[in-house]
């Protein structure tokens, strides 16, 4: 399966370089590495980067690196994330997502349930940034998160940190019950052609984007902590109605 991902130009693992293609670098050579790649690029930790904690956007040019306008180098970036971290290229969303709030990448988090040997999409909700920022609704920025129905729809009102309710987005004055997105079954098998492949776990929460041209693409998986309040929140018990299923398989599983 051809699983569509941001481009990845830089990987620190385990304190050493790696290109796209996993190609060792030298530390000497990583600045000039990166000024071969003009653009907009997201900087995040590889390994629990939930909360958006150090997630941090930069520009690069032939001539320098730069946050905030502000010139930085490798040695700044190893001060803030010291190792296990990717430099990947910033998605560029789909008009209708961008529309609703133009400075995140605005993701869908849908979660997938194996049970036997088929797999579900149990929830899905959309996440939005807000005031400017550049990362999608969390619980260190705000932002909101709003359900949407499995045709594609989105739920009359979305959610902030604080369980209030907005019907339209604060920052573009756009209606959430009146978008739908037309890509979202796409997505929703997307998803679930993700999770046939991930044989070990039987649940999954899909952080996925819709690029310009309409194509699902994979920003991470979540696999422990995955949260379950801001998604009943939205559309109700997580497991639907698969919950009677699933209790039952649990209580016999502990007679075992």
């Amino acid at each position: 399966m051809d699983t569509r991902t941001p481009k990845t130009i830089l990987r620190n693992i385990n304190g050493k370089y790696y290109g796209r293609n996993y190609e060792k670098i030298k530390n000497s050579h990583i600045s000039d590495h990166l000024k071969k790649h003009s653009g907009d690029y997201i900087i995040k930790p590889s390994i629990d980067s939930s909360g958006a904690k150090n997630v941090f956007r930069i520009q690069i040019d032939e001539q320098k690196i730069c946050m905030n306008g502000q010139l930085i180098s490798i040695e700044n970036i190893e001060k803030i994330i010291p190792v296990d971290f990717l430099v990947q290229e910033f998605v560029n969303q789909h008009d209708l997502l961008k529309n609703i709030y133009p400075h995140s990448l605005n993701t869908f988090r849908v979660v997938t349930l194996r049970i036997s040997d088929d797999i579900h999409a149990i929830t899905s909700i959309v996440k939005f940034g807000d005031k400017g920022i550049f990362v999608d609704y969390n619980v260190t920025q705000g932002g909101y998160h709003c359900g949407v129905k499995p045709e594609g729809t989105l739920n009359q009102f979305a959610i902030d940190l604080y369980y209030n309710k907005y019907r339209t987005h604060p920052y573009t004055g756009v209606a959430f019950g009146d978008v739908h997105i037309p890509q979202f079954s796409s997505l929703l098998n997307f998803a679930k052609n993700l999770h046939d492949q991930l044989l070990y776990y039987d649940m999954a929460s899909w952080d996925l984007a819709i690029d310009k041209n309409g194509d699902p693409v994979l920003i991470e998986v979540n696999l422990i902590y995955q949260g379950i309040e801001f998604l009943q929140v939205n559309n109700g018990p997580l497991f639907g109605d698969y919950t009677e299923d699933i209790l039952d398989r649990c209580i016999k599983r502990k007679r075992i």
